[in-house]
């Protein structure tokens, strides 16, 4: 009898040992281009321009799986817990790791993102793109996109010195659209678009105010009159450039995805 009981535990445990391993191993999934991410956990890092991929992620059936922290991320891609993250390309070299986790070569997104005004605002569309020329000579520009997409310290604020403004200048942005458009802890306005659009407001002596509108009503806001100028992760397209009149880019957002090998 005890040795019939000793071997049902030995076949119970085997049982128990290959369901966890089957489990473990259905878990790690491969994935190996953006075809392969429907049913796939992504795991981006909070207030990255990744964590505003929410959108089409799920057109491609995986969830977004939010991190505060790197490491934490990185350990559960190697152990399964999720299929795949989501990061700006720049941050990708200090993560991939050749044997542990890789960076897929095709990116999962790349758009250059501008400044619209209506096609009847030609100046002030010029004089934005003077203003943004002198944010990038004086690397205002590339510190705001470095800190916003790369989760960074650096939240540009205007100078105390400024003199008072003579008019004012509407911009149009999508709420709740982090990093680039959001309401902070202490309800104010705050993101990439909302430092970049002071401070080109700064330059070129305007107040400036935020007027919201909802996703996809950016070009309609900026025709109709309800705002000077838009900022959205707006693209020069075709079909837009015969709406509205865009900047030049203010930056290029490149999206890579890192796999397990």
């Amino acid at each position: 009898m005890r040795k019939k009981l000793a071997a049902l535990r030995a076949v119970f445990i085997i049982v128990l040992i290959s369901a966890l391993l089957c489990s473990c191993a259905a878990k790690k999934k491969k994935v190996r281009s953006a075809d392969d991410l429907d049913g796939s956990a992504v795991g981006v890092l909070t207030g990255t321009a990744a964590a505003g991929l929410e959108d089409e992620l799920s057109a491609l059936g995986a969830s977004l799986a939010p991190y505060s922290s790197m490491p934490a991320m990185k350990a559960d891609l190697k152990s399964g817990n999720i299929d795949c993250i989501i990061t700006d390309a720049e941050v990708s070299g200090k993560i991939d790791r050749g044997l542990s986790i890789k960076t897929l070569d095709e990116p999962f997104s790349e758009e250059d993102y501008s400044i619209i005004t209506a096609k009847e605002n030609a100046d002030l569309i010029r004089a934005i793109n003077g203003a943004l020329n002198t944010l990038t000579e004086n690397g205002t520009k590339d510190a705001i996109v470095e800190s916003y997409i790369n989760g960074g310290d650096y939240r540009y604020e205007t100078s105390p010195d400024k003199a008072a403004a003579e008019f004012s200048l509407s911009v149009a942005v999508v709420p709740g659209d982090m990093p680039y458009a959001f309401l902070d802890e202490n309800g104010e306005w705050t993101g990439l678009d909302i430092d970049l659009a002071r401070a080109v407001c700064d330059i070129l002596g305007a107040d400036m105010t935020v007027r919201e509108e909802p996703k996809g009503e950016l070009i309609t806001a900026i025709r109709s009159g309800r705002a000077d100028f838009g900022m959205g992760r707006l693209c020069e397209t075709d079909e837009n450039r015969e709406l509205v009149e865009f900047s030049d880019t203010y930056m290029t957002s490149v999206q890579v995805m890192l796999v397990r090998p």
